[in-house]
């Protein structure tokens, strides 16, 4: 509070001589030459012959003498001032106050750029350092947030990587991606409100991509899976890891995949889908419960027919058949 009243008295002051400076002398009726100020009234001619300066007009040889180069420190002043009032005056660390356009800039420069994949590059997305997020350092928090949005956009490269309708070859090579997408984007929900926004740049890439593939059902299609694994709905965030809404045509091709690990993944979005209408009635019941109801009882993998078997059980509690 001191600190912000000094720089309250020192912007007045500033102010003051500025405006001083600007002004001048008031005086606009004497002869002077407008370079140098040298008295010219008993001189008839245009040119100073102090400084060699010729004035356009007579009128140029009466004007205020104005300090101009003072005039031009004293508005540096004042802005500095000001920034400095503004810097104490919004709460938080000092990367909430620096705007958010050229944090993105310092953040590109400086940041600590995410590890690897721990099984090599092209097996998984780069991994946030995990320390960073609980750092008590507001930048290392930042750089973690940037280092998410480096992987979120990892994962919408590795889906829109190829074009077309999404084979099972590449559905089985995505799908451990969209696990990490998936829990990575869940971890940003433990953040400051004020912190999670350095990864929104890649979200709204992930959006303009949508928007750009309105007219191409696969490219749609993939487009909604990368922002579903987000949980971005519609046109907000929902925050709640349960409530991703990855599209049917994804859930159904996962569901009837070859690979076991494949079809657990869609069972959990399937599930996921399920929570949702329960929380929420009035969202879109996810197609296929009947393949579920079926690999409850004939799926050739133990682990994926219990986690049917859950699943039917959650339902017909919950979800009852109409």
């Amino acid at each position: 509070m001191v600190t912000f009243v000094l720089i309250s008295c020192a912007f007045l002051v500033v102010a003051v001589m500025t405006i001083k400076a600007w002004w001048g002398d008031g005086r606009t009726d004497l002869r002077r030459c407008p370079r140098c100020w040298y008295d010219m009234s008993a001189i008839d001619t245009l040119k100073c012959p102090e400084c060699g300066h010729a004035a356009r007009r007579t009128s140029d040889m009466y004007q205020r003498r104005a300090s101009k180069r003072l005039f031009r420190a004293g508005v540096a002043g004042m802005c500095m001032l000001a920034l400095a009032g503004v810097y104490l005056v919004i709460p938080g660390p000092w990367t909430n106050k620096v705007p958010r356009p050229l944090m993105r800039i310092i953040l590109s420069i400086a940041a600590t750029p995410p590890a690897p994949p721990s099984a090599g590059p092209g097996s998984g997305l780069p991994v946030p350092v995990a320390t960073l997020k609980s750092s008590k350092r507001s930048w290392d928090r930042l750089v973690w947030q940037h280092q998410a949005s480096v992987a979120f956009r990892a994962w919408d490269d590795a889906v829109h990587g190829t074009q077309g309708p999404i084979t099972h070859a590449e559905l089985a090579r995505l799908v451990p991606l969209a696990d990490e997408a998936h829990a990575l984007f869940a971890e940003t929900g433990g953040l400051f409100a004020t912190e999670a926004w350095a990864y929104d740049g890649a979200i709204e890439r992930m959006v303009a991509r949508r928007t750009a593939a309105a007219g191409d059902a696969d490219r749609l299609l993939r487009a909604e899976w990368t922002l579903a694994e987000l949980q971005y709905i519609g046109s907000g965030y929902s925050w709640r890891p349960d409530f991703a809404r990855v599209p049917d045509a994804i859930i159904q091709q996962a569901l009837a995949h070859a690979d076991a690990r494949v079809r657990l993944f869609g069972l959990d979005r399937f599930g996921r889908r399920a929570h949702q209408v329960v929380m929420e009635p009035a969202s879109p019941m996810p197609i296929g419960r009947e393949i579920v109801e079926a690999m409850a009882t004939g799926d050739g993998d133990p682990v994926v027919r219990k986690r049917a078997a859950d699943l039917v059980v959650y339902m017909d509690g919950f979800l009852p058949k109409k």
